[in-house]
């Protein structure tokens, strides 16, 4: 058995792409599109000066979650 020459339907599920012939769903790249979902600040021990600024970020298309960490270097 050589396998499916798959042939995929443009309908995308959940973030899956199905091929018409086998049926097998396949996992879709997104082209990330961040947006800043919350973010933080952390400060020195004993100090009101800031340490560090938290971001954490929502892709706007398929809803993936990332953290970005940015050090204060005053």
């Amino acid at each position: 058995m050589f396998g499916c020459k798959h042939k995929f339907e443009s309908i995308i599920k959940d973030g899956y792409q199905f091929c018409n012939k086998c049926g097998k769903a396949f996992p879709v790249k997104c082209n990330h599109k961040w947006k800043i979902y919350e973010k933080y600040s952390t400060h020195k021990f004993r100090s009101s000066e800031i340490n560090n600024v938290i971001y954490i970020m929502m892709c706007a298309h398929c809803g993936d979650i990332k953290k970005e960490k940015i050090k204060s270097y005053e």
